[in-house]
């Protein structure tokens, strides 16, 4: 069992890497420029792959997730052309929040730190 585990996260990181690439040279959207992908978790099945992307400019998050939404259609059709697997998983895009929450725990413990300096 534990290789089929090893097999999801190679093929993950196949995908994150393609998709990336994808991301950079063959999109046309300008709003995908800065968008980074942080993981990508495959289903069992491999049908699905959640994407988790950040963004270099927060004011745009929801409308770049529905436009990366609405192009995981031709993400899927690339990824296929690109990478040699029996199924290309469907690809469903999310924000990735640990950045944002990692920074705001970061925050909370300098104020912390300078608190007990006083």
């Amino acid at each position: 069992m534990a290789h089929a585990y090893d097999r999801r996260l190679r093929v993950a990181d196949l995908i994150k890497h393609e998709l990336g690439r994808l991301l950079l040279s063959e999109s046309r959207d300008p709003r995908f420029t800065f968008v980074s992908i942080t993981s990508v978790d495959v289903a069992r099945d491999y049908a699905n792959a959640k994407v988790f992307v950040t963004l270099l400019d927060d004011s745009q998050v929801q409308e770049t997730l529905e436009a990366l939404n609405r192009a995981a259609g031709f993400f899927r059709y690339e990824l296929a052309n690109k990478v040699n697997l029996r199924t290309t998983p469907r690809l469903h895009f999310y924000y990735d929040e640990s950045l944002r929450q990692g920074q705001r725990i970061n925050d909370l413990l300098k104020k912390r730190d300078a608190d007990e300096e006083e």
